[in-house]
C-alpha cells in the first residue's frame, strides 16, 4: 500500500482521493492521509541596528518567518515532512535590513538533532512523517528586541 499525505484538512484528503482513485495500481492501492500540524515556538533575542526603527525591524523579521506566502514557516510555504534547520531561521532573520544579530535561539515543540561537534546543540528539527511545522502567529514567535550598542 502506498501512503500519500496531503493538506491539513479533510477537503484536501477528499480531493486527492478522488484524483488518485482511477490512477492507482490495483496491486498497490493508495491510502490518502491527512497531514497533521506540529506546533513549534521560536524564542530569540533580536539585536537591532540603532539606525533603524526597532518595531519596523521586528515586523519585518516576523514576516520573514511566518508570512503565510513568503515566510520561512508560512502556512502556504512549509512542506509536509520538511526539516527545519537553525541556520534557516538565522538566515531569514539576518536577511532583514537592520538586524545585527540573532541570539539565544530556542525552538520548542519539535525533536532536535544534535551535531557531532556539539551534543547540546540542536541544529535540525524534524516534524515526522505526515506532519508539518506550524507557528501560531499570536504566541508562537517570541522576539525580544535589543538595540545594538555603538560598535556592535
Amino acid at each position: 500500500m502506498v501512503q500519500v499525505y496531503v493538506g491539513d484538512d479533510q477537503n484536501a484528503v477528499n480531493s486527492a482521493t478522488a484524483a488518485l482513485a482511477g490512477a492507482s495500481d490495483p496491486n498497490r492501492p493508495v491510502n490518502v492521509i491527512q497531514a497533521l500540524k506540529t506546533s513549534i515556538t521560536l524564542n530569540f533575542t533580536l539585536v537591532v541596528d540603532p539606525k533603524y526603527v526597532e518595531d519596523d525591524v521586528v515586523a519585518a523579521v516576523t514576516a520573514a518567518l511566518i508570512d503565510p506566502n513568503e515566510g520561512l514557516l508560512g502556512s502556504n510555504v512549509v512542506q509536509i515532512g520538511e526539516s527545519l534547520f537553525q541556520s534557516q531561521v538565522y538566515q531569514a532573520c539576518l536577511s532583514v535590513p537592520g538586524v545585527v544579530a540573532v541570539q539565544n535561539l530556542v525552538i520548542t515543540g519539535a525533536t532536535g538533532q544534535s551535531s557531532s561537534t556539539c551534543s547540546n546543540c540542536d541544529y535540525r528539527f524534524d516534524p515526522g512523517v505526515g506532519y508539518f511545522f506550524s507557528v501560531d502567529p499570536t504566541n508562537g514567535l517570541n522576539i525580544s528586541p535589543e538595540v545594538a550598542q555603538n560598535g556592535a
